[in-house]
């Protein structure tokens, strides 16, 4: 579908695995799909949020997921976050974009998806400087940084599902060695163990007296 080819796209170009952003994307349509929106209308607005969470993380230099999870946050109420990213709202901000945006009258009328919706138009209008950013320095250097390790984890993930069905298959097998192995070590261990402490028990004294003579000599 059109979320699953976006994640594709711009998660290597944000500097994300498919599966970093595919858990918080889901997470925040699923936020905004609680406050009423359709499952299509809730896929649209969790993408304009990771696009504009890339910007603001290529701009500050911050890790795109968490700028992504500050905004998720925020169209809750829970603002705070947002100030680690040089952004302040507060909620008489949001009612009155909200009243401006839907031309209603009371506060009250206000429904939580528009104030969603205010409270989003409210970050990008504060972070209106990093609005392009993630492609006006998709070749610099802490974003070139940012994509390889990405990168690297989506490889590492990849090799290790490819990897997953004979790990499975061995797991069994592994299991059944050690069951029949390990009793074998502990046992020999505790004899190890009991034929140390015997030989120094009959020899630990008579060899400390040696010893001390010798550096006395």
């Amino acid at each position: 579908d059109s979320l699953s080819g976006f994640v594709e796209d711009f998660s290597a170009k944000a500097g994300f695995t498919q599966a970093e952003l595919q858990q918080p994307l889901s997470f925040t349509g699923g936020v905004v799909n609680g406050m009423g929106a359709s499952a299509e209308a809730s896929s649209e607005f969790a993408k304009q949020i990771a696009v504009l969470s890339g910007d603001i993380g290529s701009l500050r230099n911050r890790d795109p997921e968490q700028v992504l999870r500050a905004i998720t946050s925020a169209l809750t109420g829970e603002r705070e976050q947002l100030k680690g990213l040089g952004v302040v709202i507060k909620q008489v901000n949001v009612d009155q974009k909200a009243l401006t945006m839907t031309n209603k009258n009371a506060v009250s009328e206000l429904t939580e998806m528009e104030k969603a919706e205010a409270t989003l138009t409210l970050i990008r209008e504060a972070s209106a400087d990093a609005i392009g950013d993630l492609d006006r320095t998709s070749d610099g250097f802490a974003n070139t940084q940012r994509r390889l390790k990405a990168e690297l984890r989506e490889t590492a993930t990849q090799m290790g599902e490819a990897l997953m069905p004979s790990v499975n298959e061995l797991l069994p097998k592994i299991s059944d060695l050690a069951e029949k192995v390990l009793p074998m070590l502990v046992e020999k261990f505790e004899n190890g163990v009991k034929a140390v402490r015997e030989f120094n028990e009959q020899f630990g004294e008579q060899i400390m007296e040696r010893l001390k003579k010798s550096f006395q000599a």
